[in-house]
């Protein structure tokens, strides 16, 4: 097991006390503190000290997660690996669970569901999201990727899989030096590589949803376009890579999307760049591929971002503030000389 630790003193505790309560006792934490400044490091010293199953490591200075799980890849002896966010924690019985499921049927890696815990409102609901693809080849023993049904791409995180490590490392499949993003360029490396997977439907992960994690920090916004364009060409190189690109292009395209939509509290130099690099991928993308054809993909904000410079598409933002119609569920809003009437639908 591989933890990457940063500042999360409050969370750590709760964290190694799911991994070393495991069902499955022959395990190690490979921990990797990367220069906390508050007492995270103390905590790791304290449980190394007690329980010889946890290995605590310092990276050199502050480097970001994914060279952190780096270090721990080259600290890990394990035949197996998982990784876990220092502020997560898992089921008790996740890991043999997980084991059982790699091992038993000789995969490469395999995947298993998660809970989601918003910490804001204490709620916890199952994830449906990341293994919607795979409802219909559940339980199946090897599946090979590149003959599934596209598109089976929904998120790239490390944590709801479990890897042979000989894999990892005969392939050179590694986390890329960023703070944002990191692991699509390892995920889509495994993915081309990959010769056999499974899905574990049981969900055995608990992410914790914060507030103020990495993904609020608006400085690292370059490394998602960079880590997709990394993704972007790791695919190009496989065999199946037109198969591959129909679930990888959709999960690009709409989580760039998103990611420029969530950074609207950027100053405006900030979402301007950003916005034009976007533009100039999507332009890349859409001169070599039918995204059109492609599924569950925002096809209307890709093309709207195609045709539109950033002076246009902020004129666009701007122009929705003032007139426009927001539906919902139950209720619809009406935006009128930038004044908000909610009204009931009908």
């Amino acid at each position: 097991m591989i933890i990457p630790v940063y500042n999360v003193e409050k969370y750590l505790p709760k964290c190694l006390d799911s991994l070393l309560g495991q069902t499955m006792a022959n395990i190690e934490a490979v921990c990797v503190d990367d220069a906390s400044t508050d007492r995270s490091g103390k905590i790791l010293e304290q449980y190394a000290a007690r329980d010889g199953r946890v290995k605590f490591f310092s990276s050199d200075g502050n480097a970001g997660p994914g060279r952190a799980r780096n270090l721990g890849l080259e600290k890990a002896t394990g035949e197996y690996v998982m990784f876990c966010d220092p502020v997560d924690w898992f089921e008790p019985d996740a890991v043999e669970t997980a084991y059982r499921r790699i091992a038993e049927n000789g995969n490469d890696f395999a995947y298993f569901n998660t809970y989601i815990y918003m910490e804001d409102s204490g709620r916890q609901n199952a994830d449906a999201h990341r293994l919607a693809p795979f409802a219909e080849v559940f339980g199946k023993p090897a599946l090979r990727l590149h003959e599934l049904t596209p598109p089976f791409i929904r998120t790239s995180e490390s944590w709801y899989k479990i890897y042979r490590k000989k894999f990892l490392d005969e392939n050179g499949i590694r986390f890329a030096g960023l703070r944002l993003c990191e692991d699509i360029p390892f995920f889509m490396k495994a993915v081309v590589s990959a010769d056999t997977v499974s899905v574990e439907k049981r969900p055995l992960y608990y992410h914790l949803m914060r507030s103020n994690s990495l993904i609020s920090d608006y400085s690292n916004w370059r490394d998602s376009l960079t880590a997709f364009k990394q993704g972007y060409e790791i695919i190009g190189g496989s065999e199946h890579a037109e198969t591959f690109y129909r679930s990888f292009l959709p999960y690009c395209i709409n989580s760039l999307i998103f990611w420029y939509n969530r950074f609207t509290a950027m100053n405006n130099k900030l979402r301007k760049d950003f916005y034009r690099e976007m533009r100039e991928f999507f332009r890349f993308i859409d001169e070599r591929h039918d995204v059109g054809s492609l599924k569950n993909t925002k096809l209307d904000e890709f093309k709207r971002i195609v045709r539109r410079s950033w002076l246009r598409q902020r004129t666009g933002e701007l122009f929705s503030r003032l007139f426009g119609v927001e539906k919902g569920e139950r209720h619809r809003t009406v935006i009128v000389c930038g004044i908000r009437i909610k009204m009931k639908n009908n």
